[in-house]
């Protein structure tokens, strides 16, 4: 089977970049089995690799072959740090997919511009969203209107993450988060030619 890396990207902390990794990695495992997906995380903060060690490595690695070496599973889910760097661009050079991730306050918008200034976007994932909140209502309506075609459904704002998170284990499955992050892993292999 082909090797598929995923590099998960945004312009800032606090998007859900280091989440949204985590959550399309053990979706991954659950549909793919765990031998065959790779957690790889190139963020100095290594939140992901702490979230779930059993599929991650963390690696301060700043150029693809090295990138490329440690994709030796079916799929490699590649968390970024933030922003510009070495380790962006040596993941984006090998990747197969990339995955931009943005909070939907007007900050955050703003910010996704600078991503979109340095690299082509194969999907956009929002996060973060709270219904209640009309600001998130007015991104969605400027996201769809700009990138209507590669926009993935919003990942919802809940207490869940952090539990998950703190707990270190995965989401519940069912929640209202992990039925999202289910959709975008669904979104992101028929992006890749790949079933579920």
């Amino acid at each position: 089977m082909p090797a598929h890396l995923i590099t998960v990207a945004a312009s800032k902390g606090g998007a859900g970049k280091s989440t949204t990794a985590v959550c399309l990695a053990w979706r991954l495992a659950l549909l793919h089995g765990p031998a065959n997906v790779r957690l790889l995380d190139l963020d100095p903060q290594a939140t992901a690799a702490s979230w779930l060690p059993d599929l991650a490595v963390s690696t301060r690695a700043t150029d693809s072959g090295t990138i490329r070496q440690l994709s030796d599973r079916q799929f490699t889910v590649c968390d970024v740090p933030p922003g510009e760097s070495r380790a962006l661009a040596a993941a984006l050079e090998e990747a197969d997919l990339l995955l931009g991730v943005t909070a939907l306050d007007p900050g955050d918008l703003k910010a996704l511009g600078q991503l979109i200034n340095l690299v082509d976007l194969d999907l956009l994932l929002p996060t973060r969203l709270d219904a209640r909140r009309s600001v998130h209502a007015d991104s969605l309506r400027r996201l769809h209107s700009r990138f209507g075609r590669i926009l993935c459904e919003p990942i919802p704002e809940a207490a869940e993450i952090g539990w998950a998170h703190a707990e270190g284990r995965p989401l519940r499955s069912g929640s209202r988060p992990a039925l999202a992050y289910a959709e975008l892993a669904n979104r992101v292999l028929a992006a890749l030619s790949v079933g579920a």
